[in-house]
């Protein structure tokens, strides 16, 4: 039998469609995983610790909802509590996207949350070991490295470099 182009690309990319793909596939046929294996186990603790470090993130900031308006919420009250000192300043019932997503951006564009960047920008700079008092040409490196070549295109190098043999050698010549 004759496989056309076609039909070699479909199975291809049948192939490359990966370990979700085969799963979402076999519950679609009504087949179920043994739960004996070993993967299945391993799966199910994965997906059980993932499940577990997700709730205590939600619980940590108080987000319990999958409505993108609370999470929303949660971050304007969160950003809020950096900005003013505390997390509810702001009436958010009843308000659109839209308008959620205006207040979050007008806080995060605030004066204080640009210092609050510029101040944690500097402390972790400082902690990588950049001394705030020097200046840039101290920052900068002693050297250039090895043998760095001029600027310019190959054959300006190349013309520079014909010129400068010439030169040393009617230095040669002149003083022999």
């Amino acid at each position: 039998m004759k496989i056309t182009k076609r039909q070699l690309r479909r199975i291809i990319q049948e192939e490359r469609k990966g370990l979700w793909a085969n799963i979402h596939a076999k519950k679609k046929r009504g087949e179920k995983s043994n739960p004996n294996t070993k993967a299945y186990q391993d799966a199910k603790k994965a997906g059980q610790k993932i499940n577990k470090e997700a709730d205590s993130m939600h619980e940590e900031f108080g987000y319990n909802s999958d409505d993108p308006r609370d999470e929303l919420a949660n971050q304007i009250r969160m950003a809020s509590k950096d900005v003013h000192g505390r997390k509810d300043v702001y009436d958010l019932e009843g308000k659109t996207m839209e308008e959620l997503e205006d207040i979050l951006y007008d806080l995060n564009d605030s004066d204080v949350v640009r210092s609050l960047q510029r101040m944690d920008r500097d402390d972790m700079e400082d902690q990588m070991g950049r001394d705030q008092e020097l200046s840039r040409a101290e920052m900068a490196p002693g050297r250039q490295g090895m043998g760095r070549r001029p600027g310019g295109s190959k054959s300006q190098r190349r013309m520079e470099s014909i010129r400068r043999i010439k030169r040393i050698m009617k230095e040669v010549l002149n003083n022999g």
